[in-house]
């Protein structure tokens, strides 16, 4: 049997050797742990990829079959970033930054949904993927043959009738439209005495004549006292989230000059 001095030193020699063993495994693995540690600090501080996704509706409000060709521009004071959307309407930014941006969309025919889209992208999102919507100017052309006097005790709406052309596919139920009123023949959306919102009612057919509530919202009368004559002309305009704002880019093309004499 061994002295018990002989077994403490042959205990503590094991123990160090386990030791020094383990000591060179953890030096061999640490620069795999620096890797480790690196790679985990540029993933925090890496910006990911963002993608906007612009969907273009048609004057129907028919999704279209191909959203592209829509320029993007994200604007942060000086910076900016661009791209185009694909077919599927998305465009991807590698490495963007976090932050609020501001949101420019163009394509020739149609109109942002929002008026001033903007993008705010925080670092604990969890979505990368930002949609909008731009909708069609419309195409359709409208044809005024009668306006009617507000019945009495009426205040808020009179009726128009006119013809709709070019309309696509089956439309919705109504179309934005704006009148605008003048003394003179020269009327248009530039040059008016006053406006008036419109909804062309495409389920109210008489003959073949579709029926138009104009409204007095913007105003608050329909017609000026006194008035024996006035000018009309009816823009189609975009459908918009806005739409008590008139964006001169939603407007299509405006019907003929209509005179109205109006009926004592």
């Amino acid at each position: 049997m061994q002295p018990f001095s002989t077994f403490n030193h042959l205990k503590i020699k094991n123990i160090l050797n386990l030791a020094v063993m383990n000591l060179h495994k953890l030096i061999k693995l640490i620069p795999f742990i620096c890797l480790v540690f690196l790679f985990a600090c540029d993933k925090e501080n890496e910006w990911p990829e963002l993608v906007i996704n612009v969907q273009l509706i048609d004057e129907n409000e028919n999704a279209s079959d191909d959203h592209s060709g829509v320029a993007i521009t994200l604007t942060r004071g000086e910076e900016q970033f661009n791209g185009v959307t694909d077919s599927n309407g998305d465009c991807v930014f590698p490495d963007f930054p976090y932050g609020i941006f501001a949101v420019e969309l163009e394509k020739n025919g149609f109109v942002t949904f929002d008026t001033y889209p903007k993008l705010t992208y925080h670092i604990n999102d969890r979505v990368n993927t930002f949609s909008y919507k731009m909708n069609e100017v419309p195409q359709y052309r409208i044809e005024l043959d009668s306006i009617t006097k507000p019945e009495d005790g009426e205040w808020s709406r009179m009726f128009a009738y006119g013809r709709i052309y070019n309309m696509k596919d089956q439309p919705p139920s109504y179309y934005h439209a704006i009148a605008y009123f003048n003394t003179t023949n020269d009327v248009s959306k530039d040059n008016y005495s006053f406006f008036h919102y419109a909804g062309i009612l495409l389920d109210e057919v008489v003959g073949d004549t579709r029926e138009i509530w104009i409204t007095n919202y913007a105003y608050g009368y329909l017609i000026p006292e006194n008035t024996e004559t006035l000018y009309v002309r009816l823009y189609p305009c975009a459908k918009y989230f806005d739409w008590g704002t008139i964006r001169d880019e939603a407007l299509g093309e405006p019907s003929e000059v209509f005179e109205w004499v109006i009926p004592n």
